[in-house]
């Protein structure tokens, strides 16, 4: 009996998700597709804000995220864009956050990129992120968020709440919603 509790409580403990779990929010490759500028998101804790960074890899190992590819990380990535001017060049626009760390030039088998940042920024925060928790009621969402249909796919047979068995982080603004990282629970 001792020994089920104890398997119980570490099977239950391994099927958390970690805080530290990174989470791929959107990629661009260049003109010629050989590299892909990838932002990942990690929480730090249930107490610190999420860390973002920015990744190039190869399009063969476009989903290693780790220090060898890792090109920037911020604290915000509101308003920021990223646009390849070249299949050697990627401008990084309008980052409003903290930079914590910064490569201003990438080097693969394949050939070196150089990383520009620009941080000319429209005045007002125009994008946002937003966490929707299991069971948010709609009328606590934001009116352009919660009229997007994929928000409404996650809304309860009522249209009244998210499901229980669904959250979701919005990347939107006033007029519409540019991004949902949806997660089922279980």
């Amino acid at each position: 009996m001792k020994f089920l509790l104890i398997s119980t409580i570490f099977f239950l403990a391994a099927c958390q998700g970690s805080s530290s779990e990174i989470n791929q929010l959107s990629s661009k490759s260049n003109r010629d597709g050989s590299m892909i500028a990838t932002w990942t998101e990690t929480g730090a804790g249930a107490t610190t804000r999420f860390v973002y960074r920015l990744h190039i890899n190869n399009p063969s190992r476009q989903h290693q995220f780790d220090e060898s590819t890792e090109i920037l990380r911020t604290s915000s990535i509101v308003d920021t864009g990223i646009t390849w001017i070249s299949d050697s060049t990627l401008l990084v626009n309008c980052l409003r956050g903290d930079v914590y760390f910064w490569n201003n030039r990438y080097i693969s088998g394949s050939g070196e990129v150089r990383i520009e940042l620009h941080s000319s920024c429209p005045e007002k925060e125009q994008d946002q992120w937003i966490y929707i928790a299991p069971g948010t009621p709609a009328h606590d969402i934001p009116p352009a968020v919660v009229k997007d249909h994929r928000i409404q796919e996650l809304l309860n047979d009522n249209r009244e709440a998210i499901r229980e068995d669904t959250s979701a982080r919005v990347l939107y603004n006033a007029e519409r919603v540019k991004e949902i990282i949806q997660s089922t629970n279980p």
